[in-house]
């Protein structure tokens, strides 16, 4: 993305803010994916995997979409490290769906051990393409991976962007992150406030009383 990320910051407008979402950018160079080792399909012929000829030829040329459908054909079989393998091409090539399918597993642990830098990159592959649940999940990822202040405002960025979309559980999120002061975010009553606010006007049911309770003791103090 071309252009540069800025500071998080609250919307001026509290009214309009689910309409106008965040209009930062992020520049980020591009994820390192160690892809050594690659095995290929012809070496691997008894794991009851049925792949057309027109796929493998397709996957071999670097079609994102073919290395997605081999490694979902994979994953579920004795030879799962196959469809890794396959996953990793896919979201090599920006395919948001195997970003965040192995950026799933390697926070997890279904690869290895989990491995929360590398989850973060995934899922920064789906995010910067607008994928909502992929902008919350690595907004996460970066708040458990550390609590430095570059970490902590990215993952604010990240998680304000698909709030700011209409993640309801982003928006939460940043709520309770700002109550309670969590993973290095400030305490914050009225920014709380403000992002409880938006997911009830997202439709979220305030049954545990966040929004309410927390109305009613600020007062007028965040008008």
């Amino acid at each position: 993305m071309a252009a540069v990320w800025k500071e998080y910051r609250l919307p001026f407008s509290r009214t309009y803010a689910l309409a106008l979402g965040f209009a930062f950018g992020l520049a980020t160079s591009s994820p390192a994916f160690s892809l050594n080792g690659l095995e290929t399909l012809d070496q691997h012929n008894d794991c009851s995997v049925s792949i057309a000829a027109k796929t493998i030829e397709k996957s071999r040329a670097g079609n994102a979409n073919a290395n997605y459908e081999i490694a979902l054909q994979y994953l579920h079989t004795a030879c799962g490290d196959i469809g890794v393998t396959f996953l990793k091409r896919a979201a090599k090539s920006s395919h948001p769906e195997a970003a965040m399918l192995i950026g799933e597993m390697s926070l997890e642990g279904d690869i290895e051990e989990q491995d929360l830098g590398a989850a973060a990159t995934y899922f920064r592959v789906a995010a910067e393409q607008d994928h909502i649940k992929g902008q919350r999940r690595l907004g996460m990822a970066l708040l458990w991976d550390g609590s430095s202040s570059a970490h902590v405002q990215e993952a604010l960025f990240w998680l304000g962007s698909a709030a700011g979309a209409g993640d309801t559980t982003a928006a939460l999120t940043l709520g309770m992150l700002h109550q309670r002061g969590m993973h290095g975010v400030a305490q914050d009553d009225c920014t709380a406030l403000y992002w409880y606010e938006a997911a009830n006007l997202m439709g979220f049911p305030d049954h545990a009383g966040f929004y309410a309770k927390l109305k009613i003791r600020t007062g007028h103090s965040c008008d």
